[in-house]
C-alpha cells in the first residue's frame, strides 16, 4: 500500500517530531499515511515526556537486568552439566582441568553461583551496599568467559562477535554514568 490508497486505520504507525526553537509540531499516521493526531508542544512540555520516558526506561530496564543476568547463569549450568556427561568421569575432568580454556571456564562458573544466588530482592536487602560490590564481580566472570571461548575454540572471531558489542554497551554505560555524575557536581 501506498499513501494514496486511504482506509480509516486508526493505528499509529510512524510519529514525526519536526523541531523548533520553542514549539514543536508532533504528527502521527497510520500504515496508510491517513492523519490520526497533528499536535503542537511546547519544549518544556516535551522535555518533561521525554524525561518520564527515561524514567519509565530505566525502571523497565531494573526490572529485566536481573532476569538476563540469570538467564545467563542458566545457560552456564545448562552449558557445564553437558560438559560433564560429555566427559564420562571426575577423572577425565580433572585430567583436563588445568588447561587455560578450561579454567577459564570453571572460574567463571565459579563466579557466577553467588552472583546467582543473590540476585533477589531479599538479598539485596540484606547485603546493603556490599551486594553491589559482589555483582561487579561478573565483569571477571564475563572476562573468564571470553577466554573460555577463545581458548577452548581456538578462534577469537566468533568470540569477539559476541563480546565486542557488549563490551561497547558497558564502556557508553560507563562513559554515560561518568559524565551524568560530573554534571551534578
Amino acid at each position: 500500500m501506498n499513501c494514496l490508497e486511504r482506509n480509516h486505520s486508526t493505528t499509529i504507525e510512524t510519529v514525526d517530531l519536526d523541531l523548533a526553537k520553542d514549539v514543536f509540531q508532533v504528527h502521527g499516521v497510520s500504515a496508510t499515511c491517513r492523519k490520526i493526531f497533528n499536535r503542537k508542544i511546547r519544549r518544556a512540555k516535551l522535555l518533561a515526556f521525554l524525561r518520564a520516558c527515561r524514567h519509565a526506561w530505566s525502571a523497565l530496564k531494573h526490572a529485566v537486568q536481573p532476569i538476563i543476568g540469570v538467564a545467563a547463569f542458566a545457560y552456564a549450568v545448562f552449558h557445564t552439566v553437558l560438559y560433564i556427561i560429555d566427559m564420562g568421569s571426575l577423572r577425565a575432568i580433572l585430567g583436563e582441568a588445568l588447561a587455560l580454556g578450561i579454567w577459564t571456564g570453571w572460574l567463571a562458573f565459579f563466579i557466577f553461583v553467588p552472583l546467582a544466588a543473590t540476585s533477589n530482592d531479599w538479598s539485596v536487602q540484606r547485603m546493603g551496599p556490599a551486594w553491589k560490590t559482589l555483582q561487579r564481580w561478573v565483569y571477571l566472570a564475563a572476562l573468564g568467559t571470553l577466554l573460555h571461548w577463545i581458548f577452548v575454540h581456538n578462534n577469537i572471531g566468533p568470540a569477539f562477535v559476541h563480546f565486542l558489542p557488549l563490551a561497547g554497551l558497558e564502556a557508553y554505560r560507563i562513559w554515560f554514568n561518568s559524565r551524568r555524575r560530573n554534571q551534578h557536581v
